[in-house]
């Protein structure tokens, strides 16, 4: 299978769970969503021709990229945002909403490789325990307990985090 064939393969079996995580991120607001998912794949198909398959780890990660440039932008323009965000009422609170992404994120790649490897699979590519204990060549209770560990641990990184 060629690559182009193997990446339009994996985006159709995964843009129902790509198109609902960038739902997510902007708070249901469909055109932007889709917009969000066209220019992560784009991202992930330049990966994709360098790394093959093993470029369906930078999915999630690429929708959070696209989101975050998406309110920088929104920020520079110094327009009102079109993500219909309940808690922001100040342009002021966009900084607070990019400044927290960044600490989760800064918080994420200070944990050491194990939990970083869990909490990727878990919450970036949607895998269940079981699957990603398989992935790893733990049991799925290893897994479970990781990512308990990791919580833990980001708690305490991101506590001052408010």
């Amino acid at each position: 299978m060629s690559d182009t064939a193997e990446f339009e393969q994996y985006i159709r079996e995964n843009l129902p769970k790509m198109t609902g995580y960038a739902l997510r991120l902007c708070r249901s607001n469909a055109p932007l969503a889709e917009e969000l998912v066209h220019q992560a794949t784009i991202k992930v198909w330049k990966r994709w021709k360098e790394e093959g398959l093993k470029a369906r780890r930078h999915v999630y990660p690429a929708l959070d990229s696209v989101f975050v440039d998406y309110v920088r932008d929104q920020k520079r323009k110094n327009e009102t945002l079109t993500v219909d965000f309940e808690f922001l009422d100040r342009k002021s609170d966009v900084d607070y909403v990019c400044d927290v992404v960044e600490e989760v994120r800064k918080a994420i790649r200070e944990l050491p490789i194990r939990f970083r490897q869990v909490v990727f699979l878990t919450y970036y590519m949607g895998l269940k325990p079981a699957l990603v204990a398989k992935d790893l060549g733990k049991t799925p209770a290893w897994v479970s307990r990781t990512l308990y560990d990791a919580h833990v641990l980001l708690r305490e990184k991101l506590k001052d985090v408010t």
